[in-house]
């Protein structure tokens, strides 16, 4: 799922996004049916985003309300398989060990029936893509790309579990092209979702993808303005990490705080809220 934005450091400057009044649908009763017969404490509502494998819903574990249900958690919930468990059961794990961290959404519960798989976290504010989509523009101002970079590549800094290989296919076709999982990695993804805010890439189909050497460490950097010269440095850095097995990655902050003159790195994020609806557009125009 796409991360959560947390915008200020200071929690009241929220805009006023962290509780929203539903009243659920048929999308929820089947899965609402199924917590029901189970007695599990959990109810969800309207339908967030569906991936390729879950759906995330707006929920609350205050079972205990009338019709009109005030939902202030989210819950992701996939089909009970061996698969979909081990991925939930590594979710949870990470979650656990990221409590209080900034940016990173409080763990509520989790768990499973004989149909569902799920996990619930706290409401920390509409997806990245879906905010970006509403933009003026669908990308992020520069100074926010940045600030944005710092927040997520310390977010994933203390995540050190290895991860399961995205397919057994990639593993069978290219045993000897993928060694063990290097901490490096983490960071590599979070850059290639901090490129995606500033510039269109190519996209590779994840079908396509399974029958190619599709290692983040091979990804090409498309040519870049010379103002994003910093993602070029830190790129470069991070691939020498992955092939050296270096671990040092004070040099990611180095990069950014010199990306643009006498700029804060840790600054909040800007934004506007245009007809209630919250844009990473720093002014209207």
């Amino acid at each position: 799922s796409a991360p959560v934005v947390q915008l200020t450091s200071n929690e009241k400057n929220y805009p006023k996004l962290a509780r929203v009044k539903l009243t659920g649908g048929t999308q929820a009763d089947a899965v609402n049916n199924d917590l029901k017969k189970n007695k599990i404490q959990l109810l969800v509502g309207d339908q967030i985003v569906k991936g390729s494998f879950s759906t995330t819903f707006f929920a609350t574990t205050n079972t205990n309300t009338d019709e009109t249900v005030e939902y202030s958690e989210v819950a992701k919930l996939a089909f009970n398989t061996s698969s979909n468990n081990a991925k939930f059961e590594m979710e949870i794990r990470i979650l656990k060990e990221l409590v209080g961290k900034r940016v990173i959404p409080n763990f509520a519960c989790g768990g499973k029936t004989a149909k569902y798989s799920y996990i619930v976290v706290d409401y920390a504010g509409e997806n990245l893509q879906t905010v970006v989509a509403r933009n003026r523009f669908p990308r992020i101002s520069h100074e926010n790309v940045i600030r944005m970079s710092h927040l997520l590549h310390h977010a994933v800094a203390p995540i050190n579990e290895r991860p399961r290989r995205r397919s057994s296919i990639l593993n069978f076709f290219h045993r000897n092209d993928l060694p063990s999982f290097h901490e490096s990695e983490d960071h590599l993804h979070t850059a290639v979702l901090c490129l995606k805010l500033m510039v269109d890439i190519p996209r590779i189909s994840r079908r396509k993808a399974l029958f190619m050497n599709s290692h983040v460490s091979h990804f090409i950097v498309p040519e870049l303005a010379a103002e994003h010269q910093w993602f070029d440095d830190i790129w470069m850095r991070l691939v020498q990490c992955y092939e050296q097995k270096s671990t040092n990655f004070e040099f990611i902050d180095t990069f950014l705080d010199n990306a643009i003159v006498s700029f804060d790195k840790k600054s909040d994020l800007k934004y506007i809220i245009v007809d209630e609806k919250l844009r990473l557009d720093e002014e209207i125009l």
